[in-house]
């Protein structure tokens, strides 16, 4: 995808993050979240073939997000007992650092990335996505 149709895909997913975080998707128009991505509704059926896949690419969006800032944050950190300190650690940042309906969206999130993390780390001994 171009540059510029991936920058107008990333706004219309932010901008769904943000409304759907605060009205939910029952509440939330498609008019609404064009008007926050400064694109007209016609464009975000282009990218979404209605508010539920919006949703669920949002989401997605915000899972892939967290998983990929966990992993960050797990290089150079040996050990279950450490990753899941430092897992611990991470949540409890991004709890601080995030605010209103936003934090409670992106927390959900990270909750599901975490989940993923903690089965694969009581299974294996380590979490899996790291090296060694």
């Amino acid at each position: 995808m171009k540059k510029k149709k991936m920058e107008k895909k990333q706004a219309i997913l932010r901008a769904a993050q943000e409304v759907f975080s605060e009205k939910g998707l029952e509440k939330a128009t498609i008019s609404e979240i064009a008007k926050k991505a400064d694109v007209v509704d016609s464009i975000i059926y282009h990218y979404f073939t209605n508010k539920q896949d919006l949703l669920f690419s949002s989401i997605e969006e915000l899972i892939e997000k967290s998983h990929e800032e966990l992993l960050f944050q797990f290089k150079g950190v040996m050990g279950p007992v450490s990753q899941l300190g430092k897992m611990v650690w991470f949540h409890l940042y991004e709890n601080d650092f995030s605010s209103g309906d936003a934090r409670k969206m992106k927390i959900f999130c990270l909750n599901a990335v975490q989940t993923k993390t903690i089965i694969s780390i009581r299974d294996t001994g380590r979490f899996n996505d790291m090296p060694g």
